[in-house]
């Protein structure tokens, strides 16, 4: 009874970090804990039909199979968790749609940073910060936008010369990986939109 409680125990510790890694992802951790204990018991389950029909198959000659399959209920729930970890630790980062990103704009020597909305709106991109300051970047002065590490990188032509921004998004988990695929993500939307406006 002691070394089923262990195993349920170990189970769970193996969903709870199933889910850690799906939100790290930009998942839904409970979603995938859930998951992954479901598909547990789906895996049980399974096993203890399979020891349930060589038990009942009257195979007494082969020990060696009844002692395997003894193991099955157990085998087949921890391949079934596993089977799901394998499943969210391919799982790319899941990045934010829409129009609209929380980020964290970068201080530049002359100001300090500072968080931020950026924003697609119809006179091109905007950025507007917590104290009600606003960069706007018309689809005609708009340059270029990439993703520069965890950053976002967009430039413009402003009076003759070149401005940059760098931004951070911060709308999801705080993970490398995700701030790379977000700030792709959305570059690609800011030339893709500002390419069609122009």
């Amino acid at each position: 009874m002691v070394a089923l409680g262990l195993l349920v125990v170990i189970g769970l510790v193996l969903a709870a970090w199933i889910g850690h890694v799906a939100e790290e992802r930009g998942r839904s951790g409970v979603g995938w804990m859930a998951a992954a204990v479901l598909m547990g018991a789906v895996g049980f389950g399974l096993g203890s039909v399979l020891l349930e029909f060589v038990f009942g198959a009257e195979a007494t000659s082969a020990s060696n199979l009844l002692l395997l399959t003894s193991l099955a209920p157990v085998a087949g729930g921890f391949a079934f968790i596993l089977a799901t970890a394998a499943v969210v630790h391919r799982l790319p980062p899941r990045v934010a749609g829409g129009a609209s990103w929380r980020v964290y704009r970068l201080g530049d020597g002359t100001q300090a940073g500072f968080d931020a909305t950026l924003a697609i709106v119809e006179d091109g991109l905007r950025l507007d910060d917590a104290s009600g300051k606003v960069v706007t970047i018309t689809p005609a002065a708009f340059a270029s936008a990439a993703g520069d590490g965890e950053a976002l990188r967009i430039r413009w032509r402003e009076g003759g010369s070149e401005r940059t921004l760098v931004l951070l998004p911060t709308d999801g988990p705080e993970t490398r990986a995700w701030r790379v695929s977000q700030s792709v993500a959305i570059a690609r939307r800011l030339s893709e939109r500002c390419a069609a406006r122009a």
